[in-house]
């Protein structure tokens, strides 16, 4: 299958003016076998080359590739440079295949989140910004809010916890803040360390778009950001606190969103994070969510600290 997507791609695709003959690529093969999906990434080497020049990734949920390759078509016009560029989609034999620009970059570290977090923030604002909404859909995003917080109330592993609570208070924050205007902003949906690279020559690209829209919730993919660090507590960690504290804010002025709304969406972010992972078998962020949110139903007062 692989030599058939080689025999079309473009030349944009392989860096030079001629084709590269099919049997001269290589390719390392990973694989992604999760609970929901199964997706095969192919990383290709042309001849001579030590860095792959493109990847291909190849699955059976279509309907994952297929909003990939839309996210990917779209954000790489109003916003090039930020995402990879997309060289070739299709099917074959009934697989979903798309093959885009290898991006040349580094995974941002734990130890270097803090230095690296203001270029994280541009880039985000930027790509969020180029998909704004107007706040013109209100209704949909309470109802996507409030089916948030039913879902989460009736989780096993957070009645135990005893959350009940911290679900009525959000349900009274949303039904009192009707009326403030909320933007729809198409997230990310899985914006995380391990998809942010930095290119060398500078800039931040965002890759693995398969979860894009999923959420439209303004600020989503911030906090899921901060939430899911290796190892670091955004609630306990006073310097990672302000951190976020002034991301929001920034996000908030950036993206027209009414300051009033982040003390409730923060804790909406993390039960949808948390719901979220729990459906797709990812343990660890679902986990860190799950203490996030025991943290601030313990401590009721905590994320209007954090905002304020």
């Amino acid at each position: 299958m692989l030599h058939e997507i080689l025999g079309r791609l473009p030349p944009a695709a392989t860096g030079s003016n001629c084709q590269v003959e099919a049997g001269a690529w290589r390719w390392s093969l990973y694989t992604n076998h999760g609970q929901v999906t199964t997706s095969v990434v192919a990383f290709l080497f042309g001849p001579g080359d030590r860095a792959p020049r493109v990847v291909v990734k190849l699955s059976r949920q279509t309907d994952t590739v297929t909003r990939e390759e839309a996210a990917l078509r779209h954000l790489s016009t109003v916003v090039p440079g930020r995402v990879p560029r997309l060289y070739l989609s299709g099917y074959l034999r009934g697989t979903a295949f798309m093959a885009m620009e290898a991006v040349e970059g580094e995974i941002i570290s734990g130890r270097e989140f803090e230095s690296q977090f203001p270029e994280v923030l541009a880039a985000l604002l930027e790509l969020q910004e180029a998909v704004r909404k107007s706040p013109s859909d209100e209704r949909a995003l309470q109802r996507e809010m409030l089916q948030t917080v039913g879902e989460l109330e009736t989780c096993g592993a957070v009645s135990e916890l005893g959350m009940s609570e911290l679900c009525s208070r959000l349900t009274e924050q949303i039904h009192g803040l009707t009326g403030l205007g909320l933007p729809a902003v198409p997230q990310h949906g899985d914006f995380s360390l391990g998809n942010v690279l930095t290119r060398g020559k500078g800039g931040i690209v965002v890759i693995d778009w398969e979860d894009y829209a999923s959420v439209r919730l303004p600020g989503y993919d911030l906090v899921a950001l901060f939430a899911t660090l290796p190892g670091r507590d955004f609630l306990a960690d006073r310097r990672l606190g302000r951190l976020l504290s002034d991301g929001l804010r920034q996000y908030a002025v950036r993206l027209k969103v009414d300051e009033r709304w982040l003390p409730t969406l923060v804790p909406l972010h993390l039960a949808r994070l948390f719901l979220s992972c729990e459906r797709t078998g990812r343990r660890d962020p679902a986990q860190a969510a799950l203490s996030h949110l025991s943290a601030l139903a313990r401590r009721s007062h905590k994320v209007g600290e954090l905002i304020g």
